[in-house]
């Protein structure tokens, strides 16, 4: 997203050039065509893609310019979008031939015989007139133009929280200008549609379910009543017998014996008398420890601690919440005042990060303080990782880019090969190399330097929601919008198709010792697999609808999964619940353990990034970012924790809550961020089309460019010598430290929202 498209006559380059300069030193970005390249359909879209993300049209008005056809259709173009005009006379003109749209609007001069430095000023302060609403103005019109462009994929509609902004400020601002467009207005309407499809679909299955179940229960009563009896005399032995080892077990035993006893009519009051006594018995033991519970939050992410013991999550209040397996809430804190996308611990457990819609990242150690805070985007930032050693973050954003930083915000470097907003960054498990995935269908690889080393190939007529490397380093999993889930090389070779989900695979995630896999959907289960493409297990989410995170315990143990509802579950992996965890306002998008498993770090839509310590459920809420968080990562030691989302901001916490550092990590969303193996360095990536590296201070050590459109992820490799970024452009490009790409991936069928990195074989 740019501040204004300049549009002007090739003869008044100079005038141009000192124009734009002078909005530059004003810390204004503006887009101009500088090349005097063939009008070709390729530079028409560019032209095209020009003014659809700028907040303003900028015509310099001069008699070679008011005659010009190509000029005439940018301005047609810029009028269709609805954008705000800003007219400059540069050169007195004929008024026959001044544009219409350009003659019912004040003019700023810019003639010789003007004072220019007044006539900038004017120009600025038309610019940053009215500025939060032509900023969604033109975010809007970026989402619903790549939603036409993408085939009208519903996998790019608005959702929860950002769908309710978009009706509001519709409503509200109808007759603000700039006016909404009719794309704008048919994208919500459609987006609202497809909430009420799901929530019909959701209510046929459920009613369904019901129907069958009756019936069946009706038809067999005759068969199975006498076995039925026998089923809940054994529960009620069972209860009593397990009730000293495990109280949970035995509530649960005692509950169904009870449950199962109600569908039998008639039964003697001799075995009545038993079952409720047993209950009875049970209850008065047994208090429960393992459910979460935060009224009017919903989780969107959620992140085991490095030694299994903690769950993290955050959701759409920007709280972040910390509990233990048994379901305390240990720690809150307040790390956003929007959406919280990624939530992470450090590789040492002693720190969050998160990441949210307002692309800042915040820092936190485990009580909740902040650690640094800084804008890594200028964006929504959609993942936030910690490099394997905990002093560099990863950041992922909706702007296109995967950005690294250190963990007090200083911009290390910058990845921006994605076409489109990156989903999901890691780092290798050596801090080496960093994976990104984003919107435009493509994993990508890189180094620290920036450079790209490898491209999963993109399928352009669907969305990878989600690419991740094996802990061994040997093999990358990636999960789209078609169903598919595929195994492939760390040469781009396709090795095995799995069969999916029903729905889209929005999440996968390999298992600590890299022998299987997990995954989520938009059919609301999670999935368990071996690498040869075998089923293991599927459990139900629980979470109403999408599942948008899952991730393993550090001893592969347990799963946690957060979703659309705003609640994280702990799974055990035959698909037993362990617990669930609720506190959060609105959907989670990003749950990360600590390193030593002892604490859970949460955060997503509300803005908050929650610590929760998996002992006694007790928890630390960091301060609010100004939007969404999408990422939040621990650093290796588990000492800092980084988040970044909606504001473009980095944010470094210690697990006490305390924000130590915060810097402005780019200009809009970051979708993801990513400590280095050694905890010294942060990899942001944001929807500007940049990843970044950064040291702990927020000193920029490396950009990364090359995706063509937003960085939806990034992460170092293992080895600590690679970064690599996925991105809208449906690739995944890896990159040294030095910003150079090493290797580039494109196989998947649209956006790449989600990757990690494996340690790299030398050989």
């Amino acid at each position: 997203m740019s501040d204004g498209f300049i549009s002007y006559s090739r003869k008044d380059k100079e005038f141009v050039r000192k124009l734009h300069d002078a909005l530059e030193q004003a810390d204004l970005s503006v887009w101009a065509d500088w090349q005097d390249i063939p009008l070709t359909a390729d530079w028409w879209q560019e032209i095209q893609t020009g003014i659809e993300s700028a907040n303003n049209f900028i015509a310099i008005i001069s008699p070679d310019y008011v005659t010009s056809e190509v000029v005439k259709d940018e301005i047609e173009y810029a009028v269709r979008c609805n954008k705000r005009l800003i007219p400059i006379l540069y050169r007195e003109s004929d008024a026959g031939w001044i544009h219409s749209a350009l003659k019912k609007i004040n003019w700023i001069f810019f003639r010789e015989e003007d004072d220019f430095e007044k006539a900038v000023r004017s120009l600025i302060q038309s610019i940053n007139t009215d500025l939060e609403h032509v900023s969604e103005h033109t975010r809007l019109l970026e989402n619903a133009v790549r939603w036409q462009q993408k085939g009208r994929d519903d996998s790019l509609l608005l959702y929860g929280c950002a769908l309710e902004e978009a009706e509001q400020r519709l409503t509200f601002n109808s007759n603000k200008e700039p006016l909404y467009t009719a794309l704008q207005k048919e994208y919500i309407n459609v987006s609202r549609a497809a909430k009420q499809r799901r929530q019909r679909i959701m209510l046929f299955a459920t009613t369904t379910g019901l129907i069958i179940s009756t019936g069946l229960s009706l038809f067999a009563v005759a068969q199975w009543r006498q076995a039925e009896v026998g089923r809940v005399q054994a529960l009620s032995a069972a209860s009593k017998a397990t009730l000293n080892s495990s109280e949970l077990e035995a509530l649960l035993e005692a509950l169904q014996s009870g449950r199962r006893l109600n569908r039998l009519a008639g039964t003697n009051e001799a075995l009545t008398s038993e079952i409720v006594g047993t209950l009875q018995k049970v209850v008065y033991q047994v208090r429960e420890q393992n459910r979460l519970e935060m009224q009017g939050d919903r989780f969107s992410c959620v992140s085991f601690s490095p030694d299994g013991a903690t769950l993290v999550t955050a959701g759409e209040r920007g709280q972040v919440y910390l509990w233990n397996l048994q379901g305390d809430r240990l720690a809150e804190f307040q790390a956003n005042p929007g959406w919280i996308r990624s939530v992470s611990f450090s590789p040492n457990g002693e720190k969050i990060v998160t990441a949210g819609a307002n692309g800042m990242v915040s820092v936190w150690n485990l009580q909740g303080d902040r650690l640094s805070q800084f804008q890594a985007h200028s964006g929504t930032i959609w993942s936030v990782r910690f490099s394997p050693d905990a002093e560099q973050l990863a950041t992922a954003g909706e702007d296109g880019t995967a950005k690294l930083w250190d963990l007090q915000g200083n911009p290390i470097i910058e990845f921006r090969e994605h076409q489109a907003p990156v989903r999901s960054i890691a780092f290798s498990p050596d801090g080496q190399l960093l994976l990104t995935a984003g919107f435009d269908g493509a994993a990508r690889l890189w180094n620290l330097a920036g450079r790209q080393i490898a491209e999963l190939p993109g399928h352009h007529n669907d969305v990878v929601w989600s690419a991740n490397f094996s802990p061994d380093g040997q093999q990358i999993a990636t999960a789209d919008s078609s169903r598919h889930l595929r195994l492939w090389d760390l040469q781009g070779n396709q090795l095995v198709e799995f069969p999916g989900h029903l729905g889209p695979v929005r999440y996968v995630s390999f298992s600590p010792n890299s022998q299987q896999l997990v995954t989520s959907g938009e059919d609301g289960t999670l999935r368990l697999w071996d690498l040869e493409g075998n089923q293991l297990s599927s459990m139900p989410g629980h979470h109403a609808s999408w599942i948008t995170n899952v991730t393993f315990s550090p001893d592969g143990n347990y799963l946690a999964s957060v979703g659309e509802n705003g609640s994280a579950n702990i799974w055990g992996l035959t698909g037993k619940e362990i617990a669930k965890l609720e506190g959060h306002q609105d959907w989670l998008w990003s749950v990360s353990f600590s390193p030593d498993g002892n604490y859970l770090a949460t955060a997503g839509i509300d803005r908050t990034a929650r610590l929760w310590k998996l002992e006694d459920y007790s928890f630390v809420e960091f301060d609010r970012h100004s939007g969404t968080i999408f990422d939040l990562e621990f650093n290796p030691d588990g000492q800092q924790i980084a988040s970044a989302g909606e504001d473009g901001t980095v944010r470094i916490w210690n697990p006490n809550g305390e924000q130590f550092k915060e810097f402005q990590a780019h200009s809009d969303w970051i979708w993801s961020v990513s400590f280095s193996a050694d905890g010294s360095q942060l990899a942001t990536a944001s929807r500007d089309g940049t990843a970044k590296l950064w040291n702990l201070q927020g000193n920029p050590l490396a950009e990364f460019k090359g995706h063509n459109g937003p960085v939806r992820a990034v992460r170092f490799s293992p080895d600590g010598e690679a970064i690599a970024t996925a991105g809208e452009d449906g690739s995944i490009r890896l990159w040294n430290f030095q910003g150079d790409e090493l290797l580039r991936f494109s196989g998947n069928q649209g956006y790449v929202r989600g990757l990690a990195l494996a340690q790299m074989d030398n050989s």
